[in-house]
């Protein structure tokens, strides 16, 4: 697929997706993100990895500050989402990919946590929309 033709399919996934499936979007982006951090400072690209951990970083302010409040689920979010802002900061800062290491089985869990989320949602009976 060239390069304006993977534009325009992402463009169009972008603006007809419901909110869940941008949720979803998010995690999956941060995910990327930090382990394609991870990859830049192995390898000693450091502006590149400063990049990719400003990117997941941004991500995780943007859920954060999605957050409703008045839902149980609201708080506790918002402190994983935070502990993940100022663990990206420190990685970035020290360039140490061992707080990554660290970080990246608690985005797969996000992205794992709402694909099955979003799977009970559609299920006949959950009472979602």
């Amino acid at each position: 697929m060239n390069q304006q033709a993977l534009q325009a399919y992402k463009h169009y996934q972008y603006h007809t997706a419901t909110p869940a499936e941008l949720t979803l979007m998010l995690y999956e982006g941060a995910l990327k993100f930090l382990r394609q951090a991870k990859h830049m400072l192995e390898t000693e690209q450091y502006p590149a990895a400063h990049d990719f951990l400003i990117k997941a970083q941004n991500i995780y302010y943007e859920l954060m500050v999605t957050l409703k409040d008045g839902y149980d689920i609201s708080e506790p979010l918002r402190l994983l989402y935070q502990y993940m802002i100022d663990n990206i900061t420190s990685a970035n800062i020290r360039k140490d990919t061992k707080i990554i290491e660290q970080l990246l089985p608690m985005a797969e869990e996000f992205v794992d946590m709402w694909r099955e989320a979003m799977k009970k949602a559609k299920s006949p009976g959950s009472g979602a929309v």
